[in-house]
């Protein structure tokens, strides 16, 4: 038997039609076999973030020095990017881009690294970028 799947990808969805398509066509490909006619198949947010929405795990080792305002002198940051198990588009660049970009870092040292765990890989909550 053969049962071909096809999604089209659409904005919107919280970043799940990247990736994580799977879950909803392979629910809906089953009924349509079942019911013998096409199906489509959607997701409340609610049910949507709970099945697939989450950032990633980050831990972060830092080291700050403010002045007497609360402006950053001086920040020394190791942080960790859990990638899970993979599977997942890496966006390491992405989240140094808004790490970086969102205050003047000149006077900031990072140590980004990337770790692959035994963990499931996440899947964006929202578009992956910084808007």
């Amino acid at each position: 038997m053969l049962i071909n799947v096809s999604v089209r990808r659409l904005g919107g969805a919280f970043g799940a039609k990247i990736i994580r398509s799977a879950l909803v066509s392979t629910a809906a490909a089953l009924a349509a076999h079942k019911l013998k006619k096409p199906v489509k198949l959607w997701l409340p947010l609610e049910t949507n973030m709970s099945a697939v929405g989450k950032r990633y795990p980050l831990s972060s080792d830092y080291e700050i020095a403010t002045d007497n305002t609360g402006i950053i002198q001086y920040l020394n940051n190791t942080f960790y990017y859990d990638h899970g198990a993979g599977g997942n588009e890496p966006v390491m660049f992405l989240l140094l881009d808004t790490y970086l970009g969102t205050y003047n870092s000149e006077n900031w040292y990072t140590n980004a690294n990337i770790v692959n765990t035994d963990m499931h890989p996440s899947c964006y909550i929202r578009a992956p970028g910084d808007n």
